[in-house]
């Protein structure tokens, strides 16, 4: 039996894409110059809770061995604001399984960012995936608490698959895991409201 995605017409992306832009920000491939910067992102101990249950955090030498790892089996970009080229974040793509057709999503922005960014960086990490990548699906996790994510997710076309209960443990109580799955459907059917909203009128 050959599964749709084992179609030798279908080419692949290598990971090294091209970067990609909306109205204000830019997403472009990760390279050794961006490690300090990731390792910020990831010991932000005011921030982690938000995308993270991790409960130690590592050295910069163990982040780097861990870091060359990770990004050899996942799709990850650096933010960076398009007005002054800085830094502002990253998205990540990771467990692509192009046998069954899914994959999961994650993202992080500084705090300063936060406001108006995250929903120009989603659009622009689905529309690359769907795009480039034979998805039916795309997965975020999130947890009950990060409400302005997950009602992001919601208006974006993704849907509640799997709740764990009391899944985590944050500010004196459990709280649950979200799993929310956009299918190719909902997000074609988003996609020329998202395409207005980062600045991409005409879609490529």
């Amino acid at each position: 039996m050959q599964y749709p995605w084992q179609d030798p017409a279908i080419k692949i992306p290598p990971l090294s894409v091209i970067g990609f832009s909306s109205r204000r920000v830019s997403l472009r491939p990760i390279s050794r110059a961006d490690y300090k910067f990731l390792f910020k992102c990831r010991v932000d101990v005011d921030s982690l809770y938000l995308w993270s249950n991790r409960r130690r955090i590592s050295s910069y030498d163990e982040f780097t061995l861990q870091a060359e790892d990770e990004f050899r089996n996942a799709i990850t970009f650096v933010v960076v604001k398009r007005s002054n080229l800085q830094p502002i974040g990253f998205a990540q793509a990771y467990n692509l399984n192009l046998t069954d057709g899914w994959a999961y999503i994650l993202g992080y922005l500084v705090p300063e960012a936060r406001r108006g960014h995250g929903a120009e960086v989603a659009i622009l990490l689905l529309k690359y995936l769907f795009d480039h990548f034979p998805l039916r699906k795309v997965y975020a996790s999130n947890f009950e608490y990060n409400v302005a994510t997950n009602s992001m997710l919601r208006r974006m076309g993704f849907k509640q698959e799997v709740r764990a209960k009391q899944h985590v443990w944050y500010d004196d109580r459990y709280w649950d895991l979200i799993r929310l799955g956009c299918f190719r459907e909902d997000w074609d059917k988003f996609r020329p409201r998202a395409m207005r909203l980062v600045g991409l009128e005409q879609d490529e």
